[in-house]
């Protein structure tokens, strides 16, 4: 197993950061060491977005002003927290020290956070929770990231807070992914259990994280704007994303941006989903409008970090353990759709560069009917960022070994090893009954794809992948993601048969969690507990070519 679950995300980093970097030489053909590899990439990806070393980047500390950003602020005894998100309980700390004097006292005055059932208990050990003299209040609530009466207590109690502050006082607001069911309040007369059937069906159905938090904005007292419409003080926000292209109105449903979403736009995603809107629905929003940017100018919204941080640590972590023998290119930070579609895509990629690599092969290929249909799928699911689709094929097929492309950050050169990252947030259309996540799922689809379209071909080279969520829990189970592999000797495919287990069957049942759990007694999987960080998935693809 890659990692088992141990208290503190920190020391995970620092154990497997410190493994001396593996030459390429010796990994090209040891998938075990391959996995390794993509691992320690997404942990240093994960490293890079942690709140304890974003904080302090943004916010300092210049005698009694505090300067966020270009903005600064006088600090008077007058400083308030509030907060939500799978982040949060480490952005504490860090901003108290930052409000804290040098004779002991605060500009901190009370403060409440909202933030995921379990999470203080993970990391207890770390040194990373609010100490003992915190004015911060930390309310546990949204088991499997579903709103609950905790989250819904813990909302009450923010409410509360900034209600009763004054034009003078000051709102720290430190926001993460998650924050949408940490942070619930439903329109009334829209219940909570409404709203939790609500996004479960809409979520079940494959809606997107867009689609889900422009409802949730609409039926919800405090998203959308209303928190900050609540409260005379001024508001910093502190944001890190887990939103592809990092909309700060989407992000924890944009509790301090201004709603632009109308009604008919709740009306199209219910539509398109086939869901009949309940009455209590209509009700809520028949005196909806949306907001007024006038009404906001009380607010500075900063973004911290976000997924193409993450993409850039990964990328580096690569480069240093493999060198410049593989091309390590960042494909794409907004990696989106249904799961198992992008690993079928993923695999199309990976056959076209297992072929660009073969020459007679390659000298086939490209005038084809099939090589167009294939890099036309490519093209159209990927959006290419830095390099174009066709300047990584083309510099793969080149028959000139020196030639280089150097338009792209990074040399490539033909029969090159290249490790290829995206990142982004895919879904899962749920139609089974098992237990899994986007990451396992897209993992196992992958396992099943590279199988599929490569075992009927005379091709040689080496392929592996892992794909993981940043926050370390993947769907309601406690793995982040998972990795695969395929050789043309041997395969996690071929692996799962030998096992009794039917892949097919697994993915069908939308099972990957349990799948992944019985194949090699779970030693694919990718299991960090919380990390206290989200800015959605990374997804880490190793090609070889076979050795010459």
């Amino acid at each position: 197993m890659f990692y088992r679950s141990i208290p503190c995300f920190t020391v995970i980093v620092q154990k497997f950061l410190s493994i001396s970097s593996i030459s390429s030489r010796s990994t090209m053909n040891d998938v075990t060491s391959l996995l390794t590899v993509l691992r320690n990439a997404y942990l240093a990806g994960v490293a890079s977005v942690l709140p304890e070393a974003l904080v302090p980047k943004l916010v300092k500390r210049l005698g009694n002003n505090l300067k966020v950003g270009q903005t600064v602020h006088p600090l008077n005894s007058n400083c308030y927290i509030i907060g939500f998100g799978k982040a949060v309980i480490n952005m504490v700390k860090p901003v108290e020290d930052i409000l804290r004097n040098a004779d002991g006292s605060s500009h901190l005055l009370d403060g409440v956070i909202s933030v995921p059932y379990g999470i203080q208990n993970t990391i207890k050990d770390c040194n990373l929770l609010p100490d003992k003299s915190s004015k911060v209040r930390v309310y546990e609530g949204a088991k499997n990231n579903m709103p609950d009466e905790h989250a819904l207590t813990a909302t009450r109690e923010i409410i509360t807070l900034v209600e009763a502050l004054k034009s003078s006082d000051l709102i720290i607001a430190l926001i993460s992914g998650g924050g949408s069911a940490l942070l619930t309040l439903p329109k009334p007369p829209v219940t909570l259990e409404e709203k939790q059937n609500i996004i479960q069906t809409l979520n079940r159905a494959g809606a997107d994280i867009t689609e889900l938090n422009t409802v949730r904005k609409l039926l919800s007292e405090v998203k959308g704007g209303n928190l900050a419409l609540k409260t005379r003080a001024r508001i910093i926000t502190l944001i890190l994303s887990d939103v592809i292209n990092s909309p700060l109105g989407i992000i924890a449903s944009g509790p301090t941006v201004p709603n632009e979403d109308t009604r008919e736009d709740l009306t199209k995603i219910f539509s398109k989903y086939d869901i009949q809107m309940p009455p209590s629905v209509m009700q809520a929003l028949s005196d909806y409008k949306p907001s007024c940017t006038d009404d906001f100018g009380h607010v500075s919204n900063f973004l911290m970090g976000d997924n193409n941080v993450a993409l850039d640590a990964a990328r580096k972590s690569i480069q240093t353990s493999l060198g410049e023998e593989c091309c390590t290119v960042v494909v794409s930070s907004s990696l989106r759709g249904e799961a198992s579609s992008v690993a079928e895509t993923m695999a199309m990629l990976c056959h076209l560069i297992l072929k660009g690599y073969d020459k007679c092969a390659r000298e086939n290929l490209i005038s084809t009917p099939e090589f167009d249909e294939e890099k036309m799928s490519v093209e159209k699911r990927f959006d290419f960022q830095g390099i174009s689709f066709a300047q990584l094929i083309s510099s793969l097929f080149v028959s000139d070994a020196d030639q280089l492309i150097s338009d792209i950050g990074s040399s490539i050169v033909a029969r090159k090893p290249c490790c290829l990252l995206f990142g982004g947030e895919t879904t899962v259309r749920v139609v089974g009954t098992g237990i899994g996540g986007r990451n396992q799922e897209m993992v196992l689809a992958m396992m099943i794809h590279l199988h599929k379209v490569l075992h009927d071909e005379q091709l040689s080279g080496h392929v592996a992948f892992v794909s993981a969520g940043t926050d370390g829990i993947d769907g309601p189970t406690d793995a982040a993601g998972a990795g695969t592999y395929w050789t043309p000797q041997e395969c996690s495919y071929r692996e799962s048969l030998a096992a009794g287990l039917n892949p097919e069957a697994f993915l069908s049942n939308n099972d990957s969690h349990n799948f992944f759990c019985r194949l090699g007694g779970g030693k694919y999987l990718i299991q960090p507990g919380h990390t206290s960080t989200n800015v959605m998935d990374l997804q880490l693809l190793y090609i070889a070519p076979p050795p010459q």
